[in-house]
């Protein structure tokens, strides 16, 4: 008991450590594409009580709808300086903590073409009464370069003494049950075609930070 108690107060105190990321410049995530293979985005800015929630540097929301105006998806990449930052903020926590209910979840290896291999979270969520309402979201985490679809990288990294240079971006992208027959279909759709150019805007592709490689999956949905 004594040997867990201290193992516990040595985690404790690195997570209670405001353990930084990689800083990057004010807009750059504004850097993504409003077009992005035949979706057109625009920007719907938060409320700063909502901003304050997050508890992001840098964030990015939009939403983007294709070209027929037949399927529309909700976007919103979060950039944590402080890595635990991010822990907390996950659809898994968030929707059940708002009154929907999870009636769905898979983890999937999407290919968007660029040879990575996007490792993500597809979620269903339903709220009841007499409006019933259901979402579907796809979440994914960048942790140094890897494809993450929990927060298991991102807790790892920030409890690591070597942390100060890493960074971890959380993509997470919506729509709702109302839109097209097939939501769930409609969000890997739109996560494929926008994947490579948010890796694009990653630190270790801009030069300012390191990341191991990405490895290609073999299975995919």
């Amino acid at each position: 008991m004594l040997a867990g108690g201290g193992y516990y107060r040595v985690l404790a105190g690195r997570y209670a450590r405001a353990v930084e990321s990689v800083r990057m410049p004010e807009g750059w995530l504004n850097a993504l594409p409003l077009e992005i293979d035949g979706w057109r985005g625009h920007d719907e800015p938060l409320e700063r009580s909502v901003i304050r929630a997050t508890d992001t540097d840098a964030h990015l929301n939009r939403v983007y709808v294709n070209a027929a105006g037949t399927k529309a998806v909700a976007l919103f990449v979060g950039y944590g300086i402080r890595l635990r930052d991010l822990l907390p903020h996950r659809p898994e926590v968030c929707y059940p903590g708002n009154g929907w209910l999870l009636s769905q979840r898979d983890d999937l290896q999407l290919d968007p073409g660029d040879g990575s291999s996007v490792t993500c979270r597809l979620l269903s969520f339903r709220k009841g009464g007499f409006s019933a309402d259901d979402v579907s979201v796809l979440n994914y985490y960048v942790v140094d370069g890897q494809y993450c679809a929990d927060v298991s990288a991102l807790r790892e990294r920030a409890v690591q003494e070597t942390a100060a240079q890493s960074y971890s971006v959380q993509v997470q992208i919506s729509t709702p049950g109302g839109i097209g027959a097939d939501p769930r279909g409609v969000l890997v759709e739109f996560a494929r075609a926008c994947a490579p150019l948010l890796r694009e805007l990653m630190p270790d592709r801009l030069g300012t930070g390191a990341a191991a490689p990405v490895a290609k999956a073999e299975v995919e949905p």
